[in-house]
């Protein structure tokens, strides 16, 4: 319908003189809901037959205009148990509205009223609607009641912020219900508590702990959980070793507890060196207790140069730096550097950029360049660029390719003969060799004016076509290489 029909402001016929239309009526001459017009109203009247009455018109015609003017100021029927209700049918009863969702009435033999759950639902009112919370959040104050097993039946006074935060301050279980205690178990503070599949309690307390667990709650697909060992865990990288076994040997199999040393104490001539697993030795050097106030009375023999003929370093207002030749494991804090040679300072190595690593964990190997460039077909080979290969050779005119080349690679022509001859690049290379030579509009280029020549082109393609011209004249003979 493409335009609204006009809005009546009363019942068709509302004052009208006007028979009551019956739902039955037998009495000759009238009209009733069943059989409206009868056949005597067809008679002629001379036969016998009778006129219908211009108030059982007014009466027809008012009957249906009420049901049309109820419908359209929105009114909606109430349950009358007289009725046959489908399956989608729309009624009031005690001022609610509900709706049919399964046959019923007299001619199935099923009278149900719309209390009945398995035949009517009811439409929610905004009373009805105050149980839920709503997504700003407010307040629920009663009984709120979920219709499935495993989750809370039953909850008292929830309560829920802007930001979605949800309080429960009482929760009663149902018997089928495995996640809730009739205790007050969901709160703010505490959220419900969750239990194994074997029906085990599992108190989530959320207090930081020092040290590894044995177990971590983990999923592969975000609905089946289960405990893992965290032992067996594959890191990119950890922040510290924390418990980690320490490592026994080095790189080069070496035993650490008696290679690498601990700590070294000087004293006078006497250095003792202690190992990691507290055996010691001890070296006699020259005297270590001189203090020396010149420079140049730092020789040598004095004790204050070391084997390799360095001194000991001191910070910027004093303090000594002990450099100890220990391999460390790890990254450290800090790390000397400069920028001018003179002057040194410590940096954080986790904020350095590097262009590379000597190796990764997952690296692949460059394919372009930064130009963007395939290095495996833009790049000669090293054993490759020292030598040439004979390609083609040409003595005669007209169009010459030149294939299976590689690209990048220099493409070589020498000629040898004793006249000039000519060459036009046609495909393959952006390259153009020698002047440009007008021969019947068409720019050619001069490989060669004397006896012998070579000229590079850097190919583009696989295959490189020239134009020749003047070569079968002469006697002259290109050859190409790479």
């Amino acid at each position: 319908m493409s335009k609204q029909p006009q809005i009546w402001k009363q019942p068709l016929g509302e004052n009208a003189d006007k028979n009551d239309i019956l739902d039955e009526n037998l009495d000759a001459g009238f009209v009733d809901q069943k059989t409206l017009f009868r056949s005597i109203f067809e008679v002629p009247l001379k036969a016998g037959g009778m006129a219908p009455k211009r108030r059982d018109f007014n009466g027809l015609f008012n009957l249906i205009g009420q049901s049309i003017f109820y419908a359209m100021n929105g009114g909606v029927w109430g349950y009358d148990d007289s009725v046959d209700y489908d399956t989608g049918s729309f009624i009031k009863y005690n001022n609610e509205f509900y709706l049919c969702i399964k046959q019923n009435g007299p001619s199935v033999s099923l009278i149900k009223e719309p209390t009945d759950n398995s035949y009517w639902r009811k439409f929610a009112t905004v009373e009805d609607l105050t149980r839920y919370l709503p997504l700003t959040g407010g307040n629920i104050t009663g009984n709120l009641t979920v219709q499935n097993k495993h989750v809370v039946r039953s909850v008292n006074n929830i309560y829920a912020d802007s930001k979605g935060n949800v309080s429960i301050t009482k929760v009663n279980a149902s018997n089928n219900s495995d996640h809730a205690t009739e205790a007050d178990h969901a709160t703010l503070a505490d959220r419900a508590y969750p239990k194994r599949s074997d029906g085990t309690n599992i108190n989530v307390i959320w207090s930081g702990q020092a040290n590894q667990p044995s177990w971590l709650l983990g999923s592969n697909n975000g609905v089946d959980f289960y405990v893992w060992d965290p032992y067996n865990f594959s890191v990119n990288y950890a922040k510290s070793s924390g418990t980690a076994e320490k490592a026994k040997q080095n790189a080069d199999g070496l035993n650490l507890d008696n290679t690498i040393v601990k700590n070294i104490a000087i004293s006078g001539k006497t250095i003792t060196v202690t190992k990691l697993d507290n055996t010691k030795y001890t070296l006699t050097t020259q005297d270590t207790n001189t203090t020396y106030s010149k420079l140049s009375q730092l020789q040598n023999d004095c004790g204050y140069i070391t084997s390799n003929n360095r001194a000991y370093p001191r910070k910027v207002g004093g303090g000594d730096i002990n450099f100890n030749w220990s391999g460390m494991g790890g990254q450290p804090t800090w790390l000397w550097g400069g920028n001018d040679g003179t002057n040194m300072y410590v940096y954080n190595p986790a904020n350095f950029s590097v262009n590379y690593a000597n190796s990764a964990w997952s690296s692949t190997r460059a394919v372009q360049d930064s130009d963007g460039l395939q290095i495996n077909t833009t790049y000669l080979k090293k054993a490759d660029a020292g030598k040439v290969t004979l390609r083609a050779t040409r003595n005669y005119d007209g169009n010459w390719s030149i294939t299976g080349l590689t690209v990048g690679k220099p493409l070589y022509i020498t000629h040898s003969g004793g006249h000039s001859c000519h060459i036009q690049v046609l495909s393959g290379t952006n390259d153009f060799v020698g002047h440009a030579y007008n021969i019947g509009a068409v720019y050619y280029y001069l490989v060669v004016q004397s006896s012998s020549g070579a000229y590079i082109y850097i190919p583009t393609s696989s295959t490189v076509t020239f134009n020749i011209t003047n070569a079968s004249d002469d006697g002259d003979v290109l050859r190409a290489y790479q």
